[in-house]
């Protein structure tokens, strides 16, 4: 058995001992609140124990319903069955986990852990059920992956995958209705562009993200986007518009205390 075949058998076995202990450590650490729980809501210590009984109840019931859909979906399609805002958190956290790794070390060796994670995203987003407040939630963690991914490529010095991913990470924001995501995207597409000496194509990117209302409103990403603006007329040899949009910066900036950020 090859090292990777180990390693996929081991991580299923681990998968399945956690799904069989679900049980048991429901209860486990559920009987200990039970005084505090009859305390709370003033009820008998008979009734409060009637809490464990439904308990087992939903055990022994999700057994039967867990069953057949296994026997007709596999194994995998039940587990991924929904996701809720408590599973975006923790893919936020993550995603931020990952920012906070790129922003130390640099974000060649990250490309191939986003890039992965990515694709985990995307099998949740085709496989998995949602409401409409988790799909935009979902939609903006992706975008928010897309951009380190983006970056990280970037560090790799592999410049198409780097635009693909923040093209990526753009369209996943209008999916989200994300206007702080899609500036940051609109940002990263043009310092892209600026890197990569397509000077010219990094001013038309800045001027389209300039024309979206939160652009406007939002003191922040107007500053940031005016200071990329002007550091491509900078480069373009244009200096009094380069010097109009660095004051247009400065304008931004002295907003930050003064306005809150607008809604998105």
């Amino acid at each position: 058995m090859s090292n990777d075949a180990a390693g996929r058998h081991t991580r299923f076995i681990v998968l399945l001992a956690a799904l069989v202990a679900l049980g048991p450590l429901s209860i486990d650490g559920y009987l200990p609140g039970l005084p505090d729980l009859a305390g709370d809501l003033r009820a008998s210590a008979a009734a409060t124990q009637l809490t464990i009984t439904a308990c087992l109840a939903g055990l022994a019931i999700g057994q039967l319903i867990a069953g057949p859909l296994s026997d007709t979906y596999g194994q995998r399609r039940p587990l991924l069955a929904g996701l809720t805002l408590t599973d975006i958190e923790r893919v936020a956290a993550t995603v931020g986990r990952l920012d906070a790794h790129f922003n130390a070390i640099g974000g060649g060796a990250l490309l191939e852990l986003a890039t992965a994670y990515i694709d985990r995203l995307r099998d949740a987003v085709d496989g998995c059920t949602y409401g409409p407040t988790v799909e935009q939630a979902l939609h903006a963690a992706i975008s928010d992956l897309y951009s380190t991914a983006g970056w990280a490529a970037h560090d790799s010095d592999r410049g198409d995958l780097a635009r693909l991913h923040h093209a990526a990470a753009l369209q996943s924001a209008i999916l989200a209705g994300d206007k702080r995501g899609q500036a940051r995207a609109w940002s990263n597409l043009a310092m892209q562009a600026r890197t990569e000496g397509r000077h010219r194509e990094a001013l038309q990117i800045n001027r389209a993200a300039l024309d979206s209302r939160q652009a406007r409103q939002d003191p922040r990403i107007a500053a940031l986007l005016h200071s990329r603006l002007a550091i491509g007329h900078a480069r373009a040899g244009d200096r009094p518009a380069a010097a109009r949009s660095v004051l247009a910066a400065e304008a931004a900036h002295d907003r930050f205390d003064q306005a809150p950020s607008a809604p998105p």
